[in-house]
């Protein structure tokens, strides 16, 4: 800890995994909280620096260690969504909606189903639900950072371009297990 503390004190470069290391440290002596603020600060600069299965791991570790931490379901819901696994960030956009809206703050959870929408647009059923339940519940949606729409998204089958670069892209290995 003395390491970290030094290192931002210079001004310095932090080592990311020390984040981590000191984060496990502080969970073997009980004290979850501070090592769930060390395992914050790993996920954060592991985002930034693209490091997405790193983040994710640590993400996960929190929420093991400490359920109730809402926001990460949040944080593992965007970085998902960047690494392009829309299932899982669909996923955590709900949990974290699904618990905004138990705790009362409903235009936060109805924010969370609109990044659903930002990674998934061709969800127009969703799109429909949600954006009633924003009109119900009277919250803004905020403006889709992503102007795609389902029908425009171009497909192998629809961009020659595309299917040349698919067919270039595959290898094939001739293997002899005889």
């Amino acid at each position: 800890m003395k390491a970290i503390e030094e290192s931002e004190a210079a001004g310095e470069e932090i080592d990311v995994a020390l984040y981590n290391k000191v984060g496990d440290l502080a969970l073997r002596q009980g004290r979850v909280p501070d090592a769930i603020t060390y395992f914050e600060c790993a996920v954060e600069h592991y985002a930034t620096s693209g490091l997405f299965n790193n983040a994710i791991a640590l993400c996960n570790k929190i929420l093991r260690n400490a359920p109730g931490r809402v926001n990460v379901h949040f944080t593992l819901g965007r970085i998902s969504a960047r690494k392009g696994l829309r299932g899982d960030a669909a996923r955590n956009f709900l949990e974290y909606a699904t618990r905004m809206q138990q705790e009362g703050r409903v235009e936060e959870g109805i924010r969370a189903l609109a990044e659903i929408l930002d990674i998934m647009p061709e969800l127009n059923d969703v799109r429909a639900m949600v954006e009633a339940l924003a009109a119900r519940s009277g919250v803004a949606l905020p403006r889709r950072r992503s102007p795609l729409r389902a029908d425009r998204v171009p497909t192998p089958e629809s961009t020659p371009a595309l299917r040349e670069q698919k067919s270039q892209d595959l290898i094939f290995l001739d293997i002899d297990y005889g």
